[in-house]
């Protein structure tokens, strides 16, 4: 994998890792503890179907470079749309460094490799008629369900590439496809209108999609849409709460817990 990605972000912008260990040793010769030099470049589609026609259409490219210069406890950033070594040169030198008299330790020239999921581009997996064929199909199921009045769907696709180089020798780098389809249909029923709502998403080309998924994921929605069609409304007022030991112990820890922090007693701004 990290062949492919430093083909893609590396050697495509005239980059090579010597030139990242040259600029990661330059910061170190400054004062830096640590630092990283984070390339990334990410493709987005996303085709959006209502009232049965395609309403929107999307396509993008975006890529950038983030540096991260640690001393102390203080951490510098700088970051650019822009991957060239030009670029990646001013950021290293526009970076106002402090000196500090942490040393840095050569810990590892291991490279990490991790592949996590496929290295195909989702985007690739099928042809914009295709893409569009989907949404009509869920569109065609969905309305041959009873009291369905429109639906509405979309289908994202992304697919990122990113390189990771660090001041201790270590290197990462990871490719990541994801595609994620949501389904609404409004059912209507004596005067009533609902929304129900479902999907999924994955790390796979759209053959993930297949027929029985989509069948799946339509009747879920609808089944959400006609058990809202029955409900009652709920009761108002003041009325007992019991709380479970999940989200209750969120709420604490969000109104309190932050300000009990180890780093707010030290710095003495607890509360």
């Amino acid at each position: 994998m990290i062949k492919q990605v430093e083909q893609n972000l590396l050697k495509a912008n005239n980059i090579d890792i010597e030139f990242l260990q040259t600029n990661a040793q330059k910061l170190i010769s400054q004062g830096v503890g640590f630092c990283d030099f984070y390339l990334q470049n990410s493709l987005s589609e996303s085709w959006a179907l209502d009232e049965g026609i395609i309403k929107s259409g999307s396509f993008a490219i975006n890529q950038g470079v983030g540096i991260r210069a640690i001393c102390d406890e203080k951490t510098f950033l700088s970051y650019s749309n822009a991957i060239n070594q030009k670029q990646i040169e001013s950021l290293v030198d526009g970076l106002y460094i402090q000196p500090t008299q942490a040393k840095w330790q050569n810990i590892s020239d291991k490279q990490i490799i991790n592949n996590l999921y496929g290295t195909n581009n989702p985007l690739l997996s099928m042809n914009s008629t295709a893409k569009i064929d989907l949404l009509l199909k869920i569109n065609a199921i969905a309305r041959a369900l009873p009291f369905v009045t429109n639906v509405i769907s979309s289908l994202s696709m992304e697919y990122e590439e990113i390189f990771i180089l660090r001041s201790d020798n270590r290197i990462a780098s990871d490719i990541r496809p994801l595609i994620h389809l949501n389904i609404s249909i409004i059912a209507t029923k004596n005067e009533l209108i609902e929304r129900g709502s479902h999907g999924g998403g994955a790390r796979y080309s759209l053959d993930f999609f297949d027929d029985k998924l989509l069948n799946d994921y339509v009747k879920l929605a609808h089944d959400q849409a006609m058990l809202k069609l029955e409900a009652t409304v709920a009761p108002s007022g003041k009325m007992p709460v019991v709380l479970g030991n999940g989200w209750a112990g969120v709420i604490l820890h969000e109104a309190v817990g932050h300000g009990l922090e180890g780093d707010f007693n030290r710095k003495g701004t607890s509360a």
